[in-house]
């Protein structure tokens, strides 16, 4: 008799648990934390104008809210020859999502510079460096840095 009380129990319990409604989880990429871009076009070439748009409601669902956005344009690390510094595209202050403004991204048009620098054959990415505010044990404001990039094409 003891055996049929703890499995009619057991029974219940599962059932009922299954029953209970159960939170949504948002999933979100380590990288998504910090921003999701889209280029439009991808393939440039100096003097070129592209309109870059990037998605934070991922981030900000999990606490990321940005405060400083700075885009550059970059060659891969690894692939760099040490001669080809990131050159700064754009730097933003963003503006946290509101009833009055309930948008979760952030989109501007630039140009890549026409600039004598760029070499010949070599790999370059749109770059995203998303600084943000958390707050230690004792309640200090620190800013946290996280990032995200892009591939381009840059015809030389």
């Amino acid at each position: 008799m003891k055996f049929i009380n703890i499995a009619v129990f057991t029974s219940l319990f599962a059932t009922a648990s299954m029953a209970a409604p159960q939170p949504r989880q948002t999933f979100c990429a380590e990288a998504a934390r910090f921003g999701v871009m889209q280029i439009v076009p991808t393939d440039l070439v100096p003097g070129s104008w592209y309109t870059l748009h990037t998605d934070f409601s991922c981030g900000i669902s999990k606490g990321v809210t940005p405060k400083y956005l700075d885009y550059y344009l970059e060659v891969p690390a690894g692939l760099n020859n040490g001669h080809q510094p990131p050159i700064l595209i754009a730097r933003r202050e963003f503006a946290p999502p509101s009833t009055s403004n309930p948008d979760a991204s952030l989109t501007f048009t630039a140009q890549i510079p026409e600039w004598g620098g760029f070499f010949p054959n070599s790999s370059y990415m749109i770059t995203l460096r998303n600084s943000f505010i958390q707050h230690t044990t004792d309640g200090q404001e620190i800013y946290l840095v996280g990032g995200t990039e892009m591939p381009i094409n840059l015809t030389t």
